[in-house]
């Protein structure tokens, strides 16, 4: 007979297809039939890593459990770092109350779900994670806090970026940071021409100065 989880050459079975598209009906009628929903890609992939790429959250509701919660594609992401990317707030949330592990490191940058809020999402998103005990001194392979990330890429986004970056230094985000290179997060904003930001800091440096006097 015909096997429910065969594969093609990507890895892909019919569960990935039907969840990729967000059917609801179709992905049910297969796990009524017991399609295995632990399956994996090529890119160790699973379904519910491709419902929350493709922003499908009644779908990816259907697959969170103790297997699937944490579980990391090729690249180290979970299903949490895939939340952050998309910048779905909703699944963020859902995810964190069903155990999702919030200072997991992917593979090849060492960012957390932290990390790549600041860097791609809204101030939403940080703010969740943040609220529910993400570390914000939380280091990636090159010694970056997410705070000195995301001023190190606030080039070209700059706008989008400044109510993150005074957002953490609000919450307590250290800016005497490091990285592997030495810079410290002033450095940056003022190499990186950010003005505003060297403000920020520089008042956030006189205001714990004025503590300890």
């Amino acid at each position: 007979g015909f096997d429910i989880n065969s594969k093609d050459a990507s890895g892909i079975t019919l569960l990935h297809k039907f969840t990729k598209e967000g059917d609801l009906v179709g992905v049910k009628s297969l796990l009524e039939h017991e399609a295995d929903f632990n399956v994996v890609d090529n890119e160790n992939r699973n379904p519910l890593h491709y419902a929350i790429m493709h922003g499908h959250k009644k779908v990816a509701k259907l697959f969170v459990n103790q297997l699937t919660i944490n579980s990391k594609d090729k690249n180290g992401f979970t299903p949490l770092h895939l939340a952050a990317l998309q910048d779905d707030t909703e699944l963020i949330d859902f995810l964190i109350t069903k155990g999702a592990k919030i200072n997991e490191k992917d593979a090849k940058e060492g960012y957390t779900p932290l990390h790549i809020a600041s860097l791609y999402g809204s101030k939403k998103s940080v703010q969740i994670l943040i609220d529910s005990g993400a570390n914000l001194e939380c280091e990636d392979n090159n010694f970056r806090t997410p705070l000195f990330l995301t001023i190190y890429q606030c080039t070209a986004h700059y706008d989008s970026r400044a109510e993150i970056i005074e957002y953490l230094i609000k919450k307590g985000a250290n800016i005497e940071a490091k990285d592997a290179e030495n810079n410290t997060t002033l450095f940056l904003a003022a190499y990186n021409n950010k003005m505003q930001i060297v403000k920020l800091i520089a008042k956030k440096q006189q205001a714990s100065n004025d503590k300890i006097k």
